[in-house]
């Protein structure tokens, strides 16, 4: 086989792969956004023209009432903010997963490594999202599948992989 067409053949499979691992985290996060939980919006959580409405209050209550009506929007959009984390973790959980077998069954070696590195990102981007939030026993034990998981699919592909001839 030529060098040069090696060369060629292994720049293509190595930009499919990053480009299939810089999509798929990105589309994991749009498509929560269509279909599950959107982002919330901070400017619909809080009082218009808060901070000069707090200078202009008559008296001490008008002021504790807009504090407490503020503390309440920003209570609910903190709120928001955790569900959108946390339907975003599970998605990009269960995305991520299913990319990795998909990548199992797939022959082109571009796409098979772009498919399993771009859901290791997808899954990474969802504990990003959501890891403040987990609690320590759902935080070991989302990573210990995890690891299961890559390990499995790892000892599968490189143990039943044919030896190459030279």
């Amino acid at each position: 086989m030529d060098i040069r067409h090696h060369l060629f053949v292994v720049l293509k499979e190595s930009i499919v792969c990053f480009g299939l691992a810089l999509i798929l985290p990105l589309f994991v996060f749009y498509t929560t956004g269509i279909f599950i939980k959107s982002f919330p919006n901070p400017q619909s959580y809080s009082i218009p023209n808060y901070n000069q409405r707090i200078q202009q209050a008559a008296d001490d209550e008008e002021k504790k009432n807009l504090y407490t009506h503020q503390m309440q929007l920003r209570n609910a959009y903190v709120k928001h903010i955790e569900e959108h984390s946390q339907a975003f973790f599970f998605f990009s959980l269960f995305m991520g997963i299913c990319f990795i077998i998909a990548g199992l069954f797939i022959s082109n070696i571009g796409v098979k490594s772009g498919l399993i590195l771009g859901a290791i990102l997808t899954i990474f981007q969802g504990y990003f999202f959501y890891w403040f939030y987990l609690t320590e026993t759902l935080r070991f034990l989302s990573l210990l599948i995890g690891l299961i998981i890559l390990f499995g699919v790892g000892h599968l592909k490189v143990a039943h992989q044919p030896a190459e001839r030279e």
